[in-house]
């Protein structure tokens, strides 16, 4: 069986300030991944950054490996894996900022492929473009009755339509607007509604923060304003298609001080095994069942806050998350390994996903390292001599005029729970010698 790999990019990416830097390399993990399936034929077919395939500078000359050009259309990139004559192509969905909007772009390859009768394991474009688009989400919580914080919708053109208008006295919309925001629960989240995780988010904590906010030029495009979920914050992973879907146990999550998951400081914990019905009532109903209504094709993670036994879903995103290297970490195994699996859902001689074994995991995230810094972490938990994996990952701009555009490096720590509390310690007392 010949499967392709395959992932876009809308954004110009910059070679020489950019680096990705992964410990196993995912070059690495993708020659296992293809020498543990003997019988079958591998392909990956990427623009650059290609967040989850082998690195382009790891992988030499191999021909099962195509960085497409930067410019290339989804119509190029569609020709690009029908030339290699797959019995099926797979999406593997990363994300760029300040869009998240990749899932539409591999969706639109994923109809050209379709168009010429390869099968595709990727969501379709109606699916995309219902999570890409926050008001989009909002309408299919509401029509679908999934439990869902209280939102308002703010267009930008109407909110601010009679700023040149002489004959113009007040402005109903924005009056309406800002009437019904006085009638929410406080504190209030004003977010993008096409944004990248907590990209031009704000946290509002009184009715007149959050009317300096929408009033001011803070306020460049769309938002909505959402009431505040409080409980605890989770995010969860789900892999399938054709209504067979296997839902992974959920990682918590760290909160900055304004009560949201920072992309570059966030913890994320994991305590392995399968989901408890006890520690989480009904979650995997509540996956299962928002999977199915949206038809989710491969790979999709739900952020959700529980409150006294209550779900609270706050977004989905149609792709690979922030979470993925954690949780192939914690099975023991890569994602290309874990998104495949969602394939045979489309096999007749697999009618089921297989369960996924979790160990307890921890993620947690520091500002780019050194190279010898990497390697001092990596040591450093490879000499505990437990029974403890250790995944790194690092994306540094080195260009970057913001701190928060820096990147990050996320160490991924696996094992029994002792284990990864003393490796924690040791690299924190190295990182302080």
């Amino acid at each position: 069986m010949r499967t392709v790999f395959y992932s876009t990019s809308t954004n110009i990416f910059r070679d020489g300030d950019v680096t990705l830097t992964n410990m196993m390399s995912h070059a690495q993990q993708f020659r296992n991944f293809t020498q543990s399936h003997p019988d079958d034929d591998f392909f990956a077919v990427t623009q650059q950054p290609g967040m989850f395939m082998p690195e382009k500078e790891l992988s030499g000359d191999d021909p099962r490996i195509i960085y497409a050009r930067q410019d290339d259309s989804t119509d190029e990139i569609a020709q690009i894996i029908a030339g290699l004559r797959p019995d099926i192509a797979i999406a593997m969905t990363f994300w760029v900022a300040p869009f998240d909007w990749l899932a539409v772009s591999d969706a639109l390859v994923a109809e050209r492929l379709r168009g010429m009768g390869i099968s595709v394991i990727c969501n379709s474009v109606e699916t995309a473009l219902i999570c890409f688009d926050k008001n989009r989400t909002r309408e299919f919580f509401e029509r679908n009755g999934i439990p869902s914080p209280r939102t308002i919708f703010v267009d930008h053109d109407l909110f601010f339509c009679a700023a040149s208008g002489k004959e113009v006295l007040h402005n109903a919309y924005r009056n309406s607007v800002l009437a019904q925001v006085r009638t929410m629960r406080l504190p209030l989240v004003i977010k993008d509604t096409t944004g990248l995780s907590a990209y031009s988010l704000g946290v509002a904590g009184t009715y007149g923060e959050a009317e300096a906010y929408l009033t001011s030029k803070r306020n460049s495009s769309n938002r909505i304003v959402q009431e505040y979920a409080h409980g605890l914050h989770l995010g969860v992973e789900v892999y399938g298609a054709a209504g067979r879907y296997t839902v992974l146990p959920p990682f918590v999550f760290s909160l900055s001080k304004y009560g949201i998951t920072s992309a570059r400081h966030s913890v994320k914990f994991c305590a392995g095994g399968k989901i408890s019905g006890t520690d989480f009532p009904d979650l995997e109903d509540l996956v299962l069942g928002i999977a199915r209504k949206l038809d989710l094709q491969g790979a999709a993670q739900i952020d959700l806050v529980l409150e006294r036994d209550k779900w609270t879903v706050i977004e989905i995103n149609p792709r690979l998350s922030g979470m993925s290297l954690a949780y192939a970490a914690g099975a023991r195994t890569s994602v290309f390994e874990m998104i495949f699996s969602a394939s045979r859902a489309m096999r007749e001689y697999a009618p089921e996903n297989p369960p996924l074994t979790m160990r307890p995991t921890l993620s947690i995230k520091l500002p780019p390292q050194s190279k010898d810094s990497l390697a001092g972490i990596m040591r450093t938990v490879s000499s505990d001599g437990q029974d403890l994996a250790c995944q790194i990952s690092q994306i540094h701009d080195s260009a970057a005029r913001q701190e928060r555009e820096r990147g990050y490096c996320e160490i991924i720590l696996s094992g029994d729970e002792d284990g990864i509390a003393e490796a924690v310690s040791k690299v924190i007392a190295a990182g302080k010698s």
